[in-house]
Parts: structure tokens; sequence; C-alpha cells
């Protein structure tokens, strides 16, 4: 299977996707939103 990034192909997601990382207070957090998006 692909990495979870890999599936996302609009720039702006991934933008946004960054901007959460920054925000999250751990990559947990992070994570589940990523599965969430892909």
């Amino acid at each position: 299977s692909q990495p979870l990034l890999a599936r996302i192909s609009d720039p702006e997601q991934l933008e946004e996707l960054a901007d959460q990382l920054l925000l999250s207070p751990d990559g947990d957090t992070w994570l589940t939103q990523l599965k969430r998006a892909s």
C-alpha cells in the first residue's frame, strides 16, 4: 500500500496538513487527521 501522504495529490490539502502538523499537540492526533483526509 502507498504511504498516506502519497495518496494526497492536492497541493492545497498537503499545505493544510502541514499546517495541522505544526498545530497538533502530538503526532498521533495529526496521523488521525491524515487518515481522515486521505
